[in-house]
């Protein structure tokens, strides 16, 4: 096959500009980091997206200083070229990434929003699954959820016959495993044992797209069956237990009527911060879910108690969380924005800034809070230069690991704006630290 494209396609430019936006599934990818990926010069790649633009089988924005280049995966020609390139001719649209998110949630998976009324069979489920979670955290995150809920129904034969026959079989043998230690199923770690190879070796990241720098955190933070399986995810294993104990994810409209329900119990005004995913989805992405509602009270009495009473017509709410972020920029309380769209007349709602929301995301660091703060972005662009301000106010805050924060924030940066600023932000924040020692 590398024959047959390097003679239809002889510019090794084009060539390695078409293996990683159509084989390898990059996406809202700036400029400067396609051109790292593909060992190319930026100018070069430049002129090829440009082609590729022309021709129609790419997109391409201006967010800030970075130029995203995202694939136009409904051309035409799309199916035949993945083919040809060794990758699946036929990726997911958003509707059939929607079925299967919604087959997940009717057989337990914490994802908001309905379940489906006619849900894909479970093997067919599981192994779609497993294929997004190439691409998404958050996938990757609730399978485990999914598979300890549904054990004792999974045709086991039949999901590691359809593992073999879409190259899954290292994905599927790293489900197995790490369902087995954070839901305590010994059983699934002997069931991946007939799906090892020890002739594999190389070492591969979930989700594939994580940059330098999430790979170095993924380095101390992969569960340990995910080296078993020569993988390295930027997600702890206590990350994949709190999924399994979490109850169903709360959407925008969850999180509506459940407000609005404690602004009725509420007998005197009371003011609160949303923050987290909470203020996510209620301001910045009608789409995002979040497991838990966290609030900052402002002030006001009776909050607590109208909380607990609205819980009681609520039973699928968990207990709400009641505490200030733990790492924050120290302003971030005097630039707090009011939400208006509710309209409730005891609860008042606000949110941080998103700046600000963006930088408390990153007390952890892991890949789903990396993408929580792309939902922002996506919504209402961030700017590099208030980023930088707010991490400063953080650092100097005090942080218990001033070098994972570091590595976060910079993996943020390399997500939202390409391996060259996170590269030059880097070399700031070390003279910065040469100053202050």
């Amino acid at each position: 096959m590398e024959l047959v494209t390097s003679i239809l396609f002889p510019s090794r430019a084009r060539r390695s500009l078409l293996v990683a936006l159509f084989r390898d599934g990059a996406a809202d990818i700036s400029v400067s980091e396609l051109a790292r990926r593909a060992g190319l010069t930026p100018r070069a790649v430049a002129i090829e997206v440009a082609r590729l633009d022309a021709a129609g089988l790419v997109r391409v924005e201006a967010i800030g200083p970075a130029h995203l280049v995202r694939p136009r995966l409904e051309h035409p020609a799309v199916g035949p070229l993945r083919a040809l390139l060794g990758a699946n001719p036929f990726p997911p649209s958003d509707e059939e990434e929607a079925e299967v998110r919604r087959s997940l949630a009717t057989y337990g998976a914490p994802f908001a929003g309905d379940a489906a009324a006619a849900p894909l069979p479970l093997t067919e489920t599981l192994l779609r699954g497993l294929s997004l979670a190439r691409a998404d955290a958050t996938v990757l995150l609730v399978l485990p959820a999914v598979l300890a809920l549904r054990a004792g129904d999974v045709d086991f034969r039949e999901l590691k016959e359809g593992a073999r026959r879409l190259k899954l079989k290292a994905e599927l043998g790293f489900l197995l495993d790490l369902t087995a230690d954070v839901a305590g199923l010994p059983a699934l770690r002997e069931r991946a044992s007939d799906l090892a190879d020890g002739r594999r070796r190389l070492q591969r990241h979930l989700p594939t797209s994580l940059g330098a720098r999430e790979k170095e955190l993924a380095e101390s933070r992969s569960p340990a069956a995910a080296g078993r399986w020569n993988f390295r995810v930027n997600m702890t294993e206590e990350a994949f237990r709190a999924a399994l104990r979490e109850g169903a994810a709360l959407s925008r409209g969850d999180l509506v009527g459940f407000l609005r329900a404690v602004d009725g119990e509420l007998k005197e005004i009371v003011e609160v911060t949303a923050i987290g995913g909470t203020a996510i989805a209620l301001q910045f992405s009608s789409h995002h879910a979040t497991a838990r509602l966290a609030l900052v009270p402002m002030g006001g009495p009776g909050l607590p108690e109208a909380l607990e009473r609205a819980r009681r017509r609520y039973p699928g709410i968990a207990e709400p969380h009641l505490a200030a972020p733990a790492r924050a920029p120290g302003e971030w309380r005097a630039r707090v924005l009011a939400l208006p769209s509710l309209d409730l007349p005891r609860l008042r709602i606000f949110v941080p800034e998103r700046h600000d929301l963006a930088l408390m995301g990153l007390a952890s660091g892991l890949t789903r809070d990396l993408q929580a703060a792309e939902d922002i972005h996506r919504a209402h662009p961030l700017r590099l230069g208030v980023l930088l301000a707010r991490y400063f106010e953080v650092e100097d805050g005090g942080v218990p690991s001033p070098r994972d924060f570091r590595l976060a924030f910079l993996a943020l940066l390399e997500r939202l704006f390409g391996l060259d600023v996170a590269d030059r932000t880097a070399a700031t924040l070390g003279g910065r630290t040469e100053k202050g020692s």
